[in-house]
């Protein structure tokens, strides 16, 4: 479920205005690993072509007890916008799954990261979130330690 918040200028009432919409995504997978020195790659489609809405994909790796999930690269096709807020990747190694600000990084623009993170809890969430026009979405390849 995907839930924006915004103002409308032309409401001057005190309160709320708020909707939500329910956003199905066939890119979300949860991954569990059986064993170190896994790997894996996993890459969003293309919805720039498909989907005539925005869409969020939700990845969950999780590592065998005792052990991390590496993110070994990140490659992210997305509009350069400020503050990264409308087209990115959401990378969290602390088993944070709503993306804080200050436990997880933000990527946005067209470009690959190498050795991102690693998480500190034994799963890993990365999300995608694009809009119709310039997302070509990501992928990311991670490795169990």
């Amino acid at each position: 479920m995907i839930m924006r918040f915004s103002t409308d200028s032309t409401i001057t009432a005190p309160g709320f205005n708020i909707s939500s919409q329910f956003v199905t995504s066939k890119c979300s997978e949860y991954v569990r690993a059986t064993a170190v020195g896994d790997t894996g790659t996993i890459t969003t489609p293309d919805y720039n072509k498909r989907h005539k809405t925005a869409f969020v994909c939700n990845y969950v790796i999780m590592a065998p007890t005792g052990y991390q999930v590496r993110l070994d690269s990140l490659t992210v096709k997305a509009r350069k916008t400020s503050s990264c807020r409308v087209d990115r990747a959401l990378v969290n190694g602390v088993s944070q799954y709503n993306y804080p600000t200050s436990s997880s990084k933000i990527f946005c623009g067209y470009k690959t990261e190498t050795d991102v993170l690693t998480s500190t809890k034994g799963r890993l969430y990365v999300a995608y979130e694009g809009t119709k026009r310039k997302s070509k979405g990501m992928q990311f390849k991670y490795t169990i330690v």
